[in-house]
């Protein structure tokens, strides 16, 4: 199953199944119907997943940040621009994840296997930031990352 460090305030199920839900339907292009099934949930869940994480962040803010972050460009940048965004949230928030550990900023507790989970795990053990489901996301922090660019 899923790890305590994917457990996140107000949410049902681990964030590792909407990340894993998601990603089916923007990468994988399953119906909502069938991750709805492959996650045990309804299909109105993966819809709300989808809206939430393409919600989280502008993909071009998180691109500028990994660009910064790693001199040499973003890797797949043309890619990114066709993705849904959802698919380019989850996609960039993996890379700003990598090249946050290539620098040695790490989580307190295990480390996620997602990118996202560690995004939204830092804003809550810094700010205690929550990022619902239901409202408006607030921006994400890039001081979060403690880390000198």
């Amino acid at each position: 199953m899923y790890e305590p460090y994917d457990s996140y305030p107000h949410r049902v199920f681990w964030l590792q199944v909407v990340v894993s839900a998601v990603s089916a339907v923007v990468f994988n292009q399953a119906t909502m119907t069938a991750a709805a099934r492959a996650h045990q949930c309804g299909r109105d869940s993966i819809r709300r997943w989808v809206m939430w994480v393409q919600r989280l962040a502008e993909p071009f803010d998180l691109m500028r940040l990994c660009t910064v972050l790693d001199g040499t460009g973003m890797p797949g940048a043309a890619v990114v621009g066709h993705m849904p965004t959802a698919g380019a949230v989850i996609y960039l928030m993996d890379r700003l994840a990598e090249l946050l550990a290539q620098r040695g900023v790490t989580m307190t507790n295990a480390e996620p296997a997602s990118g996202l989970i560690w995004v939204l795990k830092r804003q809550l053990e810094i700010f205690r930031q929550v990022f619902y489901l239901k409202d408006v996301s607030p921006p994400m922090r890039a001081d979060i990352f403690s880390v000198r660019l």
